[in-house]
């Protein structure tokens, strides 16, 4: 018996091809038989929940090894194993659709203020599908990552072709549309990434990669509303097939593991802004993630490396957030009720999902820091 349709197709290929050459006693009133034979669909969710060994979420053995490929540049690198690599890592960092990194605008990577100790870096990111047409939002990234970039738009092939383009990945090939999903595939071969789960040359796609994420953050706990902020699904139903897939049977249960992404919303803790007032300091500046304009509305007092979103968890509960006196905090508000707004949408009038009760509480800890500048604290 075959284990998937794709294999029950070549077998009834390979038979019907048999039994009409008269080889190995295939007989042709069976092949008749099995052409009649409508051979069902996979789910779309099957590649997710059967944890697919090629197509399905990578294994955290699978993504150490891409990993330590996507972060070393080597020997000679060509113009088109830098960019898949590039591509890849951002794929990694973000996990944004193709078309959203393709179309990247050569100054996508943006820093609020390169004069503090620790700088912050961004990429601004256009929207997708349902989402297209609304101004692009601002997703953090590792400064690892932000250095590659910088050293990558430095080639002076690479800042000729991003001149000619306007986008930030390029490509070498004249009058062809890049693929770069494709080049992320050839790269891993090219390279001869070896699975540590199948032993066999690694299959790598943008779409595992976003399969990847996705399911880590199940992993870690993350609602199926956070999940669809990350991903930027239209529907909040589409993730749940990465928190059904920790419960499936073909989940290996060393791949439960929690791997590092970072929180989104700071878990529900009594608290609103906790942070304190202050003026323009040197700490690393809180920026509104998506503005015309980007503003900076504060700045984090944490010493070290902070994982939370640098937005969000700033001003719900945050002791280390200090918000500027001087900030344009009406701006955040503006930004936080056009994100309830949308997220109102997508729910479609049904119970009001913890997003948006996040997205409420964080609203109101703005409203606080307003009213106590206000009041003159």
């Amino acid at each position: 018996m075959t284990s998937s349709p794709a294999e029950a197709s070549e077998f009834r290929r390979l038979y019907i091809y048999a039994a009409f050459q008269g080889l190995a006693g295939a007989d042709e009133i069976h092949a008749l038989e099995l052409e009649a034979i409508r051979l069902k669909k996979p789910h779309p969710t099957a590649r997710i929940l059967e944890w697919h060994e090629t197509s399905g979420a990578l294994t955290s053995s699978e993504i150490e090894v891409i990993r330590k490929a996507m972060m070393i540049s080597v020997e000679r690198e060509s113009m088109a194993d830098i960019t898949a690599r590039l591509f890849t890592w951002i794929s990694f960092e973000t996990l944004k659709r193709p078309i959203q990194l393709h179309e990247m605008c050569r100054d996508a990577l943006w820093v609020p203020d390169s004069a503090v100790e620790e700088v912050q870096y961004f990429l601004r990111i256009p929207k997708a599908k349902y989402q297209t047409g609304q101004a692009p939002e601002l997703w953090p990234i590792t400064a690892q990552l932000a250095n590659a970039i910088l050293e990558y738009s430095s080639s002076p092939m690479v800042k000729l072709l991003q001149e000619k383009t306007g986008r930030l990945l390029v490509s070498s090939r004249e009058g062809k549309s890049s693929n770069f999903g494709r080049s992320i595939t050839g790269w891993c071969r090219r390279l001869k990434l070896i699975s540590p789960r199948t032993n066999k040359l690694l299959m790598l796609t943008p779409y595992r990669i976003r399969h990847s994420g996705a399911t880590q953050m199940a992993a870690q706990g993350a609602s199926r509303d956070e999940i669809q902020y990350v991903l930027e699904h239209d529907s909040v139903y589409a993730a749940d097939a990465y928190i059904d897939c920790l419960a499936s049977d073909f989940c290996p249960l060393l791949e439960r593991a929690n791997r590092k992404l970072g929180g989104i919303f700071s878990e529900l803790n009594g608290l609103f802004f906790a942070g304190q007032l202050g003026q323009k300091s040197s700490g690393a500046p809180i920026l509104i993630p998506v503005v015309n304009q980007p503003a900076i509305v504060g700045e984090c007092g944490k010493a070290g490396s902070c994982g939370q979103h640098p937005f969000f968890n700033c001003y719900n509960g945050c002791r280390y957030f200090v918000a500027w006196r001087e900030a344009d905090h009406k701006k955040s508000l503006d930004y936080l009720e056009s994100e309830l707004e949308r997220w109102g949408r997508a729910e479609g009038g049904k119970e009001r999902s913890k997003i948006l009760k996040e997205l409420e509480r964080v609203y109101q800890a703005v409203k606080d820091v307003v009213a106590r500048i206000n009041n003159g604290e």
